[in-house]
């Protein structure tokens, strides 16, 4: 049996597993801290290495390279800085999905699965992203940064999703980042991997590990 036939809900993380926003994110804070007098010397690798380690490695990374960053406001009015461009740059650039993204939407709406995406975005990013993206509105259901208190690896916001789509159903859920796996291993879900990297940590349970969506719709066995 594959993993399509297998599974009644479908959980999937949104910024770098379904759609490239990873980049907009990216640019995001070095356009911010440019106009704050900072140079962010970092490649989106980099970038990415840090944003997935965990939900405070951003902030200790950058204030540990540029200690003056926080001199005359805080993190939380920083942090919001740079929202206001990333919304800018959502409200420019066309909404990218990732290899494989929409066959495995539209594979799981034909299967009459559920299918829900658990982000760390907030609800008006969401928003602008569905009405860009015909290929978002295969999405079933949605669980936003406002929908719950603790970010990922804190399991809260899929353990939300499961209770109110996924009870007594048997779950699986998408994830790009290992602070998302993490989450995902607190959880009845069968965590899956996808990413080029290699793991850098252990996980207290079994996880699946693809390169890329396409492959595993190519595979279709876990």
């Amino acid at each position: 049996m594959g993993w399509l036939d297998e599974y009644d809900l479908y959980l999937f993380d949104m910024d770098g597993l379904l759609i490239d926003t990873e980049s907009l994110h990216y640019e995001s804070y070095k356009l911010t801290l440019k106009r704050k007098g900072f140079d962010l010397d970092w490649d989106l690798n980099k970038y990415l290495s840090v944003a997935h380690r965990s939900n405070v490695a951003l902030k200790e990374e950058i204030t540990k390279a540029f200690p003056d960053v926080l001199k005359d406001t805080s993190w939380e009015d920083f942090y919001n800085s740079k929202q206001m461009v990333f919304t800018q740059l959502l409200h420019t650039n066309d909404v990218l999905m990732m290899e494989g993204a929409k066959e495995t939407l539209l594979r799981v709406k034909q299967k009459n699965k559920i299918s829900c995406v658990v982000t760390n975005s907030q609800r008006d990013h969401v928003e602008m992203l569905i009405n860009k993206s015909e290929d978002l509105k295969l999405i079933d259901h949605w669980i936003v940064r406002e929908d719950y208190i603790k970010a990922k690896p804190d399991p809260s916001c899929y353990l939300l999703a499961i209770e109110k789509y996924g009870q007594d159903k048997k779950c699986i859920g998408f994830e790009d980042s290992e602070k998302g796996l993490m989450a995902l291993c607190n959880t009845p879900a069968q965590p899956v991997w996808i990413s080029e990297k290699k793991k850098e940590r252990d996980f207290p349970k079994k996880i699946y590990h693809f390169s890329s969506l396409k492959l595993l719709l190519q595979d279709n066995e876990l």
